[in-house]
């Protein structure tokens, strides 16, 4: 029995290898496999990250031109430039449409172009499938690899809203400076459709626009005119003040006097969001500015002729930013006065003007706070940067020096093309 041991083992010895050799094309088929699997997988990558780059050049060649053609080549070249495996690939189409933020939907048929979808392939069926390595010995030498991207932009819609009341008096060149560098920003790194405006407020005193909402590029020259023109607001040039002012006797007077132009950012609020219903296009990126030195401490109407109404306007801002953050129909009764007498210093017309409309979609909204933060401006940072979905953002700075960087870093961060 000794013996015959080791005659068994040398007899096993001689099992594995035929095992081996059976097995072994096996082995190597599934290495194989695993090679070639690896290799599919990063076609598909290089596909996909090939057709997002040519959506993107696609769309903003088209966005540029307004050719579609143009962006077709724009996308052509970008293909040609990037090899998918060891072969360029193909652009099948380009297709220009509409992008639903919201739903993340592309339509193809829609009139309002703000996107691109690129299709990028390698298939048989344009004869430039992907060349396998080692599949072929399982009978499959090649494979289709495909994807699309799209590419979807945003017009920037933005309103600069400026404080000018009469606390701003010291510091109110530097918040012109910050509007004008936001301004220039615009014009420097310019998008075809691309629009600025900016409105003031103080506390009752109803302001005009300084600018609606225009081009920064085609209308600079005019923008950039009316923006020299802000001031505090018993400053203003006289085409730009009220025709009425209340302070807090209930006296009317038709020019503010100094020290008397009150707060109310809810009166900001109310007239951009009345340009972005009138002029606007909720479709775009739209968003607000907000610059203010102080607390609320006007309403934004009041409820008689006589009426001085010095309490919070709190509850006007959050309202406000509830409609711009849901959207919805909306009234809001604002004071007005027209026709000053200035022999009797009186008005022949006051009272409540009420304006109602409609408004689908979020605006995002900056409040950037000039003075000492404290727990008397938490509403400012809480309730008023809530802008579209609680995405709203609140800076503060007590140099007047750095609003110009401010307003830049924010021009910069507003986000223009979006790929998916």
């Amino acid at each position: 029995m000794r013996h015959q041991i080791p005659q068994l083992r040398s007899s096993r010895r001689g099992n594995y290898t035929m095992l081996m050799g059976i097995f072994l094309p096996v082995l190597v088929g599934f290495g194989a496999l695993s090679v070639d699997i690896s290799y599919i997988n990063m076609a598909r990558t290089q596909t996909q990250n090939v057709a997002d780059a040519a959506s993107h050049a696609a769309y903003v060649a088209f966005r540029s031109t307004g050719d579609q053609a143009v962006g077709d080549a724009a996308a052509g070249f970008i293909v040609s430039e990037n090899r998918i495996g060891n072969k360029v690939g193909n652009l099948d189409s380009v297709e220009y449409g509409e992008w639903d933020f919201d739903n993340k939907n592309f339509d193809g048929t829609s009139t309002f172009i703000n996107s691109a979808r690129a299709y990028v392939s390698r298939k048989d069926s344009n004869s430039n499938a992907l060349d396998l390595f080692f599949a072929p010995i399982l009978g499959h030498s090649s494979a289709d690899v495909e994807s699309h991207g799209v590419a979807a932009g945003r017009t920037r819609q933005m309103i600069l809203i400026s404080d000018v009341s009469g606390s701003f008096a010291g510091d109110i060149g530097k918040a012109k400076d910050a509007n004008i560098a936001f301004l220039d920003y615009m014009h420097d790194n310019p998008l075809p459709g691309d629009e600025l405006g900016h409105v003031v407020f103080s506390g009752t005193g109803n302001y005009p626009d300084l600018h609606e909402l225009a081009s920064p590029t085609d209308d600079y020259t005019s923008l950039s005119t009316e923006f020299a023109k802000l001031d505090v607001c018993y400053n203003m040039p006289s085409t730009l003040r009220t025709a009425a002012y209340r302070v807090p006797t209930g006296k009317l007077r038709g020019v503010p006097p100094e020290g008397s132009c009150h707060t109310s950012q809810a009166r900001g609020l109310h007239r951009a969001l009345q340009e972005f219903i009138e002029h606007g296009d909720s479709r775009e990126f739209q968003g607000m500015l907000l610059l203010t030195d102080g607390i609320a401490n006007t309403h934004l109407s009041e409820s008689s002729n006589n009426g001085s109404g010095q309490s919070t306007a709190e509850g006007d801002a959050e309202d406000l930013v509830y409609w711009m953050w849901y959207g919805g129909n909306f009234s809001y009764d604002v004071w007005e006065c027209t026709s000053w007498n200035a022999t009797s210093s009186t008005h022949a017309s006051c009272g409540l003007n009420t304006y109602a409309g409609s408004f689908d979609g979020g605006v995002h909204l900056w409040t950037v706070y000039f003075g000492s933060v404290d727990a008397n401006v938490d509403w400012l940072e809480y309730l008023v940067t809530i802008g579209d979905g609680n995405r709203g953002e609140a800076k503060n700075t007590d140099n007047a020096d750095e609003l110009e960087a401010i307003y830049i870093e924010i021009a910069s961060s507003i986000p223009v093309v979006i790929t998916d």
